[in-house]
């Protein structure tokens, strides 16, 4: 379980370091931020689609262990099953998050980082620590 709890931890660091890295290359101007601002068009329909990605995954993920076919699997299946689902339940979040981290500074809108930053904080209600892994996989 512990091996688990380490590999699902990896997910959450590797995506919170990853945005981080990008942050460090905009704001020193080592990538060029706004280099998309000026396509409205663009911008319009990035913009409305993650903000639907951004408003659907964020229930999902947190909803999705109390689903009753996920919660049989993860109690049958124990450790497989907590790592499968555990991925795609982080993936949910941290892909979006990552990717809203860079169309911020692509188009430099606010919203995008807005959505980052609620991606961000919806990870510490998922995060994956050896007492939610033992829990989840519990009765």
């Amino acid at each position: 379980m512990k091996k688990c709890a380490r590999k699902l931890q990896a997910i959450v660091y590797s995506a919170i370091g990853l945005s981080l890295l990008m942050i460090i290359l905009f704001e020193t101007d080592i990538l060029a931020p706004g280099s998309c601002g000026g396509n409205l068009t663009a911008e319009f329909y990035t913009l409305m689609a993650a903000e639907l990605i951004t408003i659907c995954v964020v229930p999902l993920a947190l909803w999705m262990f109390r689903a009753k076919t996920i919660k049989q699997k993860l109690i049958s299946g124990k450790e497989h099953s907590l790592l499968r689902f555990g991925i795609l339940r982080l993936s949910l979040l941290v892909v979006p998050m990552v990717a809203n981290t860079l169309l911020y500074y692509m188009f430099m809108l606010p919203s995008f980082g807005y959505m980052a930053i609620i991606l961000f904080l919806s990870i510490f209600f998922v995060f994956p620590s050896m007492e939610r892994c033992v829990g989840d996989v519990a009765e």
